[in-house]
C-alpha cells in the first residue's frame, strides 16, 4: 500500500492518501492572544481605567470568543464592584471600541476559574492591526486596589498573513 496511504476498514476495505486527512493551508488557523493583567495595571485615581496591553490582534483576524481565566478577586479600599471590558486601544490611553471582544460585563470582584466574556460585540473581522485594551470599572478609585489578576484569552481565526 505504501507509506503515503491509509487503509480504511468499514463496509469494505479501501485506501486513501494520507494528505486527504491532513489540514490544508487554505483552512484558517485557530490562534489566540493571551493577556495577563494585574491590579497594578490600573493604578489611577479613577473609577474607570483603561490599560493598553501591548497585545495586538492582526489584520485579517476573525474574532471567535473571549474568555477570562484564573480570576483572583480585584479588591481593596472601599471597592465593592469590579467589572472589565475587552476592546481596542486608541493608542493614547483610551479605546476606539471599549467592548469589541465581549458583550458581557465579566465580574472580577470574585474569584473564578473561568468567566465567559459574552459574544463579540464589535466587528469580528479586523481590517487593520488592533492593540487590545482592557477597561476596569470599579465602585471606588482603582488606585485603592490591593489585589487582583486574571488571564484574558481572545480566540481568533487567521486565514492569511496580512502583515506586509
Amino acid at each position: 500500500m505504501g507509506k503515503n496511504r491509509v487503509v480504511l476498514v468499514g463496509g469494505g476495505i479501501a485506501t486513501k492518501l494520507v494528505e486527504d486527512f491532513c489540514l490544508h493551508a487554505d483552512i484558517p488557523a485557530l490562534k489566540r492572544a493571551v493577556i495577563d493583567i494585574s491590579y497594578a495595571d490600573f493604578n489611577k485615581t479613577a473609577t474607570t481605567v483603561v490599560f493598553d496591553t501591548g497585545a495586538v490582534i492582526p489584520k485579517g483576524a476573525f474574532i471567535l470568543k473571549t474568555l477570562i481565566d484564573e480570576v483572583v478577586k480585584f479588591e481593596g479600599g472601599a471597592i465593592s464592584t469590579a467589572v472589565i471590558a475587552v476592546g481596542d486601544s486608541d493608542g493614547s490611553g483610551g479605546t476606539t471600541d471599549p467592548d469589541r471582544y465581549n458583550t458581557g460585563t465579566p465580574n472580577v470582584f470574585q474569584n473564578a476559574d473561568v468567566l465567559d466574556a459574552g459574544a463579540v460585540s464589535g466587528t469580528a473581522l479586523h481590517t487593520a492591526d488592533a492593540e487590545v485594551a482592557v477597561t476596569l470599572t470599579t465602585s471606588d478609585n482603582a488606585n485603592a486596589l490591593t489585589a487582583g489578576s486574571d488571564k484574558i484569552t481572545i480566540f481568533y481565526l487567521q486565514a492569511a498573513d496580512h502583515s506586509s
